[in-house]
């Protein structure tokens, strides 16, 4: 009987533990698209820096520049779970997962158009 009780007890720790890790991913999700918001085209990096914190991730590519945040923890597309933030010269030039696709593509063509020629 005691051994039971013991092993409920760690049952519902590790569960209590799980949804706590949870919800704290979730909010900082909830966190960082709230802070979207206040991004404007032209924000030098510094300021994004101060409104959105630590990006997840960072990308460079010569003067462009992504700044990647988890927005969506719980999404299983990386499309939908991460925004990208780009730069150029150290300013805003626009966000989004479209923007970031369409960006890399010209990059890539580009890329090959130089190589060919």
């Amino acid at each position: 009987m005691k051994k039971r009780i013991i092993s409920l007890i760690c049952s519902f720790v590790v569960l209590l533990t799980l949804t706590a890790c949870g919800v704290a991913a979730k909010n900082r999700s909830d966190d960082v698209r709230a802070k979207l918001n206040e991004l404007e085209i032209g924000m030098t990096k510094e300021q994004v820096l101060r409104v959105m914190g630590k990006p997840y991730k960072r990308e460079l590519y010569g003067k462009s520049e992504y700044f990647i945040y988890e927005t969506d923890h719980w999404a299983t597309v990386d499309q939908d779970k991460y925004t990208p933030i780009y730069l150029e010269n150290g300013k805003v030039r626009g966000w989004g997962s479209s923007y970031y696709d369409n960006s890399i593509k010209q990059k890539i063509d580009a890329d090959i158009k130089i190589k060919t020629n």
